[in-house]
């Protein structure tokens, strides 16, 4: 039952981030880049990531989907962010939509 709950939220969660286009990501988000080796860039707002980049390289929805499924299961993305990388590794700025 658990499994079939988490596969329910994956699929419904899979539609959310094929319909949010770079217009769908709040003016309040949060731009996380953490350097350990490569260079991963989050762009979220409290326990949604909107965009993944690796090495400036923007990933594709199935990329997305596995970071999201592991921030589910951390709770909120500070937390994963946290216990992925060292500590002092991620910097943390405003989000800004340049493409407007």
């Amino acid at each position: 039952m658990k499994k079939l709950f988490l596969l329910a939220l994956l699929v419904t969660g899979m539609f959310v981030f094929v319909a949010c286009d770079p217009a769908g990501i709040p003016d309040d988000a949060t731009v996380a880049t953490c350097t350990q080796g490569n260079e991963f860039m989050y762009v979220y707002k409290d326990d949604v990531v909107y965009e993944f980049y690796s090495d400036g390289t923007l990933q594709n929805d199935d990329m997305l989907n596995i970071v999201q499924n592991a921030v589910n299961s951390a709770g909120d993305v500070e937390t994963y962010l946290s216990s992925t990388f060292a500590s002092d590794v991620c910097t943390f700025t405003p989000y800004s939509n340049t493409k407007e």
